[in-house]
C-alpha cells in the first residue's frame, strides 16, 4: 500500500507528533528504526540477525507505539530499544519484550557471528604456537585470557570471563536501568557453543 513506511507502518493520528520544531521526534525515530531492522531487506543484507525479526501488530500504528514509548521511564535517557535483553532469542518488538539499555549494555551481547569466522565466540587460533587463545573485548579493548589445546577448552574460559563481566557491567548500572533489565543481565549466560 502507498504510504506505509516499509509497508508496514502507518500512524492513525493522535497526540504524538513525529516531529517537534522540524525535528524528529524520538519516538518517531525509535519507531522508524525498527520497523527499519525488521522491513527493510536492504538493512538486512548487512545486518542479517535482524532476518526474521517482526513488529507486534498494534506497534504498526505509530500512536500505539508512542503510548508505550512515552510511558516507559527511560525513554528520554538516549538508551537503545532492544527486544532480547529480557526474553534471550525474542525476534518480536512488542511492549512485553521491549525495553530500554545504554548501548554501553545492549552491545555487551553481541554475537558478532558472521565476523568471527569458524571458531566459537572469543576464541581464535594462535599459528605461532598452535594453541587456541580465548580473548574478550573490554571498553573496545582485547583483553587475554589465555591460550588452549582445544577450542572447547579455550570457549569455556571465555564464557566465564565474559558471564562475569556482563555481571559487573549490570552492577554498574543498577541505579540507572529498569529492574527486570538488571535481573536478566545478572542471570545471563552465553550458551555452550558447538565447537570443532
Amino acid at each position: 500500500m502507498a504510504g506505509l513506511l516499509y509497508g508496514i507502518g502507518f500512524s492513525t493520528g493522535g497526540k504524538h507528533k513525529t516531529q517537534d520544531s522540524c525535528k524528529v521526534t524520538p519516538a518517531y525515530k525509535t519507531w522508524q528504526d525498527m520497523l527499519k531492522r525488521c522491513y527493510s531487506t536492504k538493512f538486512q543484507e548487512t545486518n542479517s540477525t535482524y532476518i526474521g525479526c517482526t513488529v507486534y501488530d498494534e506497534w504498526h500504528d505509530f500512536q500505539s507505539f508512542a503510548d508505550w514509548f512515552y510511558s516507559n521511564d527511560y525513554w528520554d535517557k538516549g538508551y537503545q530499544l532492544d527486544k532480547d535483553i529480557l526474553f534471550p532469542g525474542n525476534k518480536i518488538y512488542n511492549h512485553e519484550t521491549c525495553c530500554f539499555v545504554p548501548q554501553q549494555l545492549n552491545i555487551l551481547l553481541l554475537d558478532s557471528a558472521a565476523a568471527r569466522g569458524q571458531y566459537p565466540q572469543g576464541v581464535c587460533f594462535d599459528k605461532s604456537r598452535c594453541k587456541f587463545q580465548a580473548q574478550l573485548k573490554i571498553n573496545g579493548r582485547s583483553k587475554y585470557l589465555g591460550r588452549f589445546n582445544t577450542p572447547d577448552e579455550a570457549y569455556r574460559a571465555y564464557k566465564i570471563a565474559k558471564e562475569r563481566y556482563v555481571k559487573n557491567k549490570a552492577l554498574e548500572w543498577a541505579n540507572r536501568i529498569e529492574w527486570d533489565v538488571f535481573k536478566a543481565l545478572m542471570s545471563w549466560s552465553l550458551a555452550p557453543e558447538n565447537v570443532i
